[in-house]
């Protein structure tokens, strides 16, 4: 008798939390995904141009390149503000805010437009004022110039 009860019992057991566990492997979560393709003005892809999630406030930094087919996708991303960098050789660089809120797959198409962006260094500098409210360090400071797109 008692082995019977125990069976019943040992069967119960295993129906319960057969049936829970499942659900716990289907959490939410708390990260989202990002992903897209990058194009540029005719709307031919992009391989290999640098795509840039960045959340300044927590520090979370991470860079991908774009696949042959100009994709990019950023898994596992924790919910917070961000802010996308795209940038390929011979374009102009694009920037765009996006919100990973929620556990929603998001997508975020980007187009660069043909142009140059580079970086020039200033030297001779001391420590003072290059910009309003930005001090420059002894020695040498890099500015970001962009060269428009030819028509």
């Amino acid at each position: 008798m008692h082995s019977s009860i125990r069976r019943v019992v040992f069967v119960a057991f295993v129906f319960l939390f057969s049936n829970f566990s499942g659900l716990w492997a289907q959490s939410a979560g708390n990260a989202g995904t990002l992903s897209g393709t990058v194009t540029d003005s005719s709307g031919a892809v992009i391989p290999g141009a640098i795509v840039s999630l960045i959340n300044p406030v927590s520090g979370y930094n991470r860079s991908s390149p774009t696949d042959s087919a100009g994709h990019y996708s950023f898994t596992n991303i924790p919910l917070n503000p961000y802010h996308l960098m795209v940038t390929g050789a011979g374009f102009s660089s694009v920037t765009a805010d996006v919100e990973i809120g929620s556990t929603v797959p998001r997508t975020l198409n980007e187009s660069l437009k043909v142009g140059a962006s580079s970086t020039v260094p200033l030297t001779g500098f001391d420590t003072e004022t290059v910009a309003p409210g930005i001090k420059a360090p002894a020695g040498s400071v890099t500015v970001p110039l962009t060269i428009p797109e030819l028509d």
